[in-house]
């Protein structure tokens, strides 16, 4: 009596493994493009700290020789201290925010030392294959 439906229920076994492997095949490269999307994020804003602590020295030496007194020049720094620390943490506070909560497990870090922690890591791991 089944024998006649044989075909059929193959043929639906056949749509449902599809859709799982496909599914299973989709969310992996989605998770794989997060995670390069995310070291190239870490890379940018590393950059941009480091260009943002060299500009400050400039411009703190730039102080320097325009005659500014040494108590002018620590206040002038004090408040770039804080508002450097505030943009960094709220650049990690916002790439952890729009994450994709399906993807959140594939970020390392919840701060800006833990960010930069992970940056380091990568590039050792980036030495490692070019020196390979």
């Amino acid at each position: 009596m089944y024998e006649e439906y044989i075909e059929l229920v193959w043929f639906f076994v056949g749509i449902f493994s599809y859709r799982i492997v496909s599914s299973v095949i989709s969310y992996s490269h989605m998770a794989h493009i997060i995670q390069e999307f995310n070291k190239q994020i870490l890379k940018m804003v590393g950059t941009v700290a480091e260009d943002v602590g060299f500009i400050r020295a400039i411009k703190y030496s730039h102080m320097i020789d325009t005659g500014l007194d040494d108590e002018q020049i620590a206040q002038f720094k004090e408040i770039d201290d804080r508002t450097f620390f505030i943009w960094k943490n709220t650049c990690i506070a916002h790439i952890l925010v729009n994450c994709p909560k399906s993807f959140k497990s594939y970020i390392k870090y919840h701060d800006w030392k833990t960010a930069m922690q992970e940056l380091d890591r990568l590039y050792k791991i980036e030495a490692k294959k070019n020196k390979s």
